[in-house]
């Protein structure tokens, strides 16, 4: 990456804001929008112009310092929520909800800790341990300049396709029950790697049905043509044919049935993200069109949605690019040094404010 690029992407990460009535959330819901969807764009919609993955395209802009700093504890915000509810089930598990306010707080410090730096294979897989770490990223007080000298690079088995998010305050209640979609799982969605329960040949028709309706949607996205409601609708009524028929022709042994609904269950929460379909169009583009090459740059892409990461499939393939990813976020998170940093004075918003004048 070339180094005005690396200072472009620099301003991108930090989320330099524009200015003007993208920073106020629609009042009405379109054609084919939810109440997640505007949500959404009012929160995130600003990168418009200033998109995480135009890093040769565009001259960076001013940092509103402040600004900045604000989005970025909000972000963290979502991370600490997201933690403190994980803990939070974890003691209902343990039926610890009467414990003193001292000891749940000594518990919380010890799975942070966990998460952190021991994870099990289940904190890794169901994403918490990342998002322990990505929190520690996400600190408004990292310097600029060491995420601009700091890059560390994902491997080709990396990707915003292999990976599972959930929203980090999808309103749900909001919308009619049934309506609004809490993950992107693009990877998924597409139907290229099914359990060994959906593998079964008098499947393959509604699998291919299925399959063919995900990937017109995904090609009109690429070339920028709008959703129809009838696209949208292909998808999930071939998804609901696939689950019937799955249902009556999975056999009950050995789990396969129960592994088989559980995995189309999942696969339909991915799809309702075509409910709203000017979200899911500029959503999929950006994921087709644009790949994130360093942790930076995927932490970027999960700011612009305000995602999390989410559980990841019940396959080796996908446990192996979690821990991958784990271990590149803990790098990421030494080569940035933050702990010596971040406290300095230099390095808040005034470090900003300074930085600015020289990035290119």
């Amino acid at each position: 990456m070339g180094k005005a690029m690396t200072g472009w992407w620099i301003t991108v990460f930090a989320f330099g804001l524009v200015s003007g009535p993208e920073l106020c959330a629609q009042s009405v819901e379109g054609l084919g929008a939810t109440a997640q969807g505007d949500a959404l764009r009012g929160q995130g919609r600003f990168m418009r112009g200033m998109a995480w993955y135009e890093l040769g395209a565009a001259q960076a802009q001013a940092i509103e310092a402040e600004a900045v700093f604000a989005w970025n504890r909000s972000v963290q915000a979502d991370y600490e929520q997201y933690l403190a509810g994980r803990a939070r089930r974890a003691a209902a598990k343990k039926a610890l909800s009467n414990e003193r306010e001292e000891q749940a707080t000594k518990r919380f410090e010890a799975l942070r800790l966990r998460w952190r730096e021991k994870p099990t294979v289940e904190d890794v897989r169901s994403g918490v341990a990342l998002n322990a770490l990505a929190s520690d990223l996400a600190d408004p007080k990292i310097p600029l300049a060491r995420w601009r000298l700091a890059p560390v690079d994902l491997p080709p088995e990396v990707t915003i396709e292999t990976l599972a998010f959930r929203f980090a305050d999808a309103p749900k209640s909001q919308a009619p029950s049934g309506l609004v979609s809490g993950t992107v799982a693009i990877g998924r969605m597409k139907g290229e790697r099914w359990p060994v329960s959906l593998r079964r040949a008098d499947l393959v028709k509604e699998r291919e049905a299925y399959r063919t309706a995900v990937a017109g949607v995904i090609a009109a996205c690429r070339a920028e043509k709008p959703l129809q409601a009838p696209q949208v609708d292909a998808i999930r009524d071939r998804l609901f044919a696939l689950k019937d028929k799955a249902a009556s022709t999975v056999p009950t042994d050995a789990g396969l049935r129960k592994q088989a609904i559980a995995y189309l269950n999942r696969l339909d929460e991915a799809t309702k993200v075509f409910l709203d379909r000017d979200f899911a169009e500029e959503l999929v583009r950006d994921v087709e069109r644009h790949k994130a090459r360093t942790v930076g740059e995927l932490l970027g892409f999960m700011k612009k949605y305000r995602l999390l990461f989410d559980e990841g499939d019940e396959n080796p393939e996908t446990w192996a690019v979690y821990q991958t990813l784990y271990d590149l976020l803990k790098r990421q998170k030494a080569s940035l040094d933050f702990e010596d940093e971040a406290g300095a004075g230099e390095d808040s918003c005034g470090h900003c404010q300074a930085l600015e004048r020289t990035l290119p």
